[in-house]
């Protein structure tokens, strides 16, 4: 069973991206983690490992299931869309997001995951805060702003640079958002991975809810 800061693997946050080491079958890869990403992409030396051409830009079904391990637990890959700039070997998408609960410690810079059933131990004394994928395609979470009027904020996994940022609230912990979105229209703000430097948040999108600290 996965237990924060044991059986986890290393992260670090670079130019914005979060980079974490996964694995594809039995090949290490070094993936970035994108929850604005409907379908995980991959670049091209990946993909031509996993046979699919890398002169299409639309999500392709590989030709045979793989599997993707983040952590201590792994999933089934089965499409994906080539990004010739990608900067890793991976981006991973809600696609993978979806079928196991991923947990991301961005204070001890761990990341592990687990089966459905480890989801009490991983979110221990955490709070759980609604989140959807949204018909644009992003990761939408509820939030309140500075007057407790409730929002809908992007999580992207891509740096927001030095957009103006506003105090947001995501259950009973406070951050900073950037106003708009563009990325993901459908929602008022959107936040990055050094948003959320300092918390934790656990990914428990079968239910519709992140968890964090």
């Amino acid at each position: 069973m996965p237990v924060w800061g044991t059986v986890s693997g290393k992260i670090a946050l670079h130019a914005g991206l979060l980079i974490a080491t996964g694995r594809i079958d039995l090949d290490t890869v070094r993936m970035t983690l994108d929850p604005s990403l409907p379908v995980s992409a991959v670049d091209v030396p990946v993909a031509r490992k996993l046979g699919v051409s890398v002169d299409v830009r639309t999500p392709q079904d590989l030709p045979r299931d793989r599997e993707i391990g983040l952590g201590t637990h792994a999933a089934r890959l089965r499409r994906v869309v080539v990004d010739p700039a990608l900067a890793s070997g991976m981006a991973v998408g809600t696609d993978i997001l979806r079928l196991m609960p991923v947990a991301i410690d961005l204070r001890g810079w761990r990341m592990t995951s687990g089966s459905w059933r480890d989801l009490p131990v991983l979110t221990a004394r955490m709070h759980p805060v609604h989140a959807t994928v949204t018909d644009d395609h992003c990761l939408a979470i509820d939030a309140t702003d500075a007057n407790g009027q409730p929002l809908r904020v992007a999580l992207v996994g891509k740096p927001l640079g030095t957009s103006p940022r506003v105090a947001i609230r995501l259950g009973d912990v406070a951050m900073a958002a950037t106003t708009g979105s563009p990325t993901c229209p459908s929602s008022q703000a959107q936040i990055d991975w050094s948003s959320l430097t300092g918390h934790r948040i656990v990914f428990d999108l079968k239910d519709e809810r992140v968890w964090i600290d």
